[in-house]
């Protein structure tokens, strides 16, 4: 329901099983009355409340979705080898619940929210590998953290030779020896602060560095190389030597471009936690709410979603293949036995039981109450309503709405109201 919801966006929930022609779909009704959706989307739960001890200092932050993390991390690594080149990244899930691990980034479009740390295929955005940030353990700062993720995220890669982009915030010298002692080579743009960064590349004061310069400095394995583009781009590679790319002029350029092979591979295998965002922005999943874990578990319910699509374009071999078109049949996949066995089951005709029909409004006449209040004999047009063994009408002469009438008595005496 809530992956047709997705392609279908509308201002409340309710809006779904409207009767307003402008709105009405028949086919939400068919999968579930509303307010059984609605009580299901209230009581949603992914866990055993009675298991969490808020007291304890050593609790789980993520419990509430601790065991749908655990699951997909799982599959996630089980269903898809990624290819040669892989990319670290991370991710917003735009929120201002009340949660301690919430972030603060204003560069980013969404300022405030849980971030994730994603490594995901450059070719095709998979996501194979993805932890939750917590912030901090014991009221301290992390230390080392951009390095930590970067080893922690490929630790299942190591002596397989795969290649690793990530941008400035995850890599420095250090991190590179790291995972070249584990036979994960790596390739990113860095800051010039950094401990170990060569001295000679770092720009000087009145400097004049044209456009297209290149400077290279090597120790063993690792290569720190400089380029000016419109500014100066540093970078650092245990891929790469001092190869130069030619790239073809653009437009509005009327000579070639030479660019560091380093920069231009970067350029082009960096970009795959920015296409598994892409996906995963054309139809959300989730609604707003305050509660953190429905947040990051609809965030996790999209990622699957999204591998399963990538995946099903590799094995069917259409790689045009719209996530529209897939969205589509996999909700007719998922609710279509249901929808038949809920038919099924309220038409007598297919040996089930007649679904509770509503009633409509039965017109009678009878006689008003000749009392010292109402002395009129005049005789009022009242409308009766089936309501779970009880009947309202409307009373002309009191303008309200009584209960407490008994239809298989006809136009018999009224009892007391």
């Amino acid at each position: 329901m809530n992956i047709a919801q997705g392609m279908d966006r509308r201002s409340h929930l309710r809006d779904y099983w409207s009767n307003k022609p402008w709105l009405r779909t028949q086919w939400y009704g068919e999968i579930f009355a509303v307010n059984e959706y609605m009580q299901i989307h209230r009581y949603l739960h992914s866990c055993n409340n009675n298991d969490y001890d808020p007291l304890d200092g050593n609790r789980d932050k993520l419990f509430k979705v601790r065991y749908i993390i655990d699951k997909l991390s799982t599959n996630f690594k089980e269903a898809y080898v990624p290819g040669m080149h892989i990319s670290v990244d991370e991710q917003m899930i735009g929120s201002k619940c009340h949660v301690s691990f919430v972030q603060y980034m204003p560069q980013k479009p969404k300022k405030f929210g849980i971030k994730l740390w994603v490594l995901a295929d450059s070719e095709n955005g998979y996501c194979s590998r993805f932890q939750v940030y917590t912030g901090r353990v014991e009221n301290a700062p992390e230390v080392g953290l951009p390095s930590r993720v970067v080893n922690d995220l490929p630790e299942d890669f190591r002596n397989q030779g795969y290649h690793l982009y990530t941008d400035n915030f995850y890599t420095s010298p250090t991190s590179c020896i790291n995972l070249l002692r584990k036979d994960i080579l790596s390739c990113g743009t860095v800051r010039v602060n950094r401990i170990g960064f060569p001295k000679e590349l770092k720009p000087k004061p009145r400097e004049k560095f044209e456009k297209g310069s290149m400077e290279f400095r090597k120790c063993g394995n690792l290569t720190a190389v400089r380029w000016k583009d419109k500014r100066d781009v540093t970078a650092l590679s245990t891929i790469h030597c001092n190869d130069v790319q030619v790239i073809p002029p653009r437009r509005d350029e009327a000579n070639e471009v030479k660019k560091h092979l380093m920069i231009y591979e970067y350029n082009q295998h960096m970009g795959g936690v920015d296409q598994l965002d892409q996906y995963l922005c054309y139809y959300t999943v989730g609604r707003r709410t305050l509660k953190w874990w429905k947040r990051l578990f609809w965030r996790l319910l999209e990622l699957a979603i999204i591998n399963s699509y990538i995946l099903f374009k590799e094995v069917i071999g259409k790689p045009a293949l719209r996530q529209k078109d897939f969205r589509e049949g996999l909700v007719l996949q998922l609710t279509e036995t249901y929808r038949q066995q809920r038919t099924n089951r309220d038409d007598p005709n297919l040996g089930g039981r007649p679904g509770r029909r509503r009633s409509t409004p039965l017109p009678l006449t009878v006689m008003s109450r000749v009392t010292s209040r109402h002395p009129s004999t005049t005789s009022t047009t009242i409308c009766f309503y089936e309501r779970a063994h009880k009947y309202l009408f409307y009373s002309a002469a009191r303008k309200n709405w009584r209960m407490r009438i008994n239809l298989m008595s006809g136009c018999e005496p009224l009892e007391q109201w």
